[in-house]
């Protein structure tokens, strides 16, 4: 079933990225953490043909009950594909060749976590939770994106024990904290900050609102990274990398860059990424919030001069 999927997903490829996708690139990516359903069962074994990529999991729950969960924490509607197409018009033609294949019984939820375009088309990184028809429900999570108490499912999926401390240095993460922004812009909720110790040194925080209708919540995630051990990649994320991104200097002094994804007039998506000290690589992500005014707010917040 999950070689089906594949499938299925694949005649959409050209216009969304799934967060298990080698085309969705680092800067196109939400950054978003998405948990793992509560019980849920890592899979190890696969079909023949299967792609083995961490990773996969299965739940005996039902299907609304895993969908409603993932509602809950990631604070975003999951759509039906009819739902996706109509959110989202320029996916019509993909959802309507996946309908021709899907089998019947076969249920599926789309949480978009962030409209991209990529290389001329528009896309969405999205994540998926699937109902097969055989009483099971599968979702995929990259190991990028899971929250920090479920790390050690990327070790349990090699076959390897989880190390005691992780690869980075949690003392020179806990140092970024004070540099994220302190307050919320007005209207805004923020979320207790995420500290990432696996890979490189890293912080993050998301600020949400409520919204209307189908589009339900707005949010801006702020994250600090400590290029310290890896230098050359501080200009590798700051410089425009395509004819829609435009050069920018934010405060006046930290070079960088910045990305409006509209759709028609209406803008849908915001990136604005500097550098700090040589170093640091700061990193606000925006879904459906592009007022000028808020994302400046979020600026004026933070703390930079804090950081080390």
């Amino acid at each position: 079933m999950k070689k089906l999927l594949e499938i299925l997903l694949a005649t959409m490829l050209i216009c969304i990225l799934n967060v298990q996708s080698v085309s969705c690139q680092p800067d196109l990516q939400s950054g978003k953490l998405i948990p793992v359903y509560p019980g849920s069962a890592l899979q190890t074994e696969f079909e023949e043909g299967d792609s083995k990529m961490c990773c996969s999991f299965i739940s005996n729950d039902s299907f609304d009950k895993v969908v409603g969960f993932y509602e809950k924490e990631l604070k975003i509607k999951g759509l039906d594909p009819s739902g996706l197409a109509n959110q989202f018009p320029y996916l019509k033609p993909q959802v309507d060749e996946m309908l021709k294949q899907m089998p019947a019984g076969m249920k599926i939820r789309f949480f978009v976590l962030k409209e991209v375009e990529f290389q001329g088309q528009k896309g969405a990184e999205t994540f998926e939770v699937v109902y097969t028809g055989n009483g099971r429900v599968e979702f995929d999570i990259n190991p990028s994106q899971f929250k920090e108490e479920d790390s050690h499912f990327e070790f349990e999926w090699k076959g390897e024990e989880a190390p005691d401390e992780m690869q980075g240095n949690p003392a020179r993460a806990k140092a970024l904290l004070p540099a994220l922004p302190s307050a919320a812009p007005a209207g805004f909720t923020r979320e207790e900050p995420y500290m990432d110790e696996m890979t490189y040194s890293a912080v993050s925080v998301q600020f949400s609102k409520p919204g209307q209708g189908i589009d339900n919540y707005y949010s801006i995630i702020v994250s600090i990274n400590d290029y310290s051990d890896n230098p050359e990649s501080v200009a590798e994320n700051i410089n425009p990398q395509y004819d829609d991104e435009k050069a920018i200097k934010v405060k006046g002094k930290y070079p960088g860059r910045e990305k409006f994804l509209k759709n028609g007039s209406e803008c849908m998506a915001y990136d604005r990424i500097f550098a700090v000290k040589d170093r640091y690589v700061v990193i606000i992500s925006c879904d459906k919030v592009c007022d000028m005014a808020i994302i400046d707010q979020v600026v004026d917040k933070m703390k930079l001069e804090l950081l080390p």
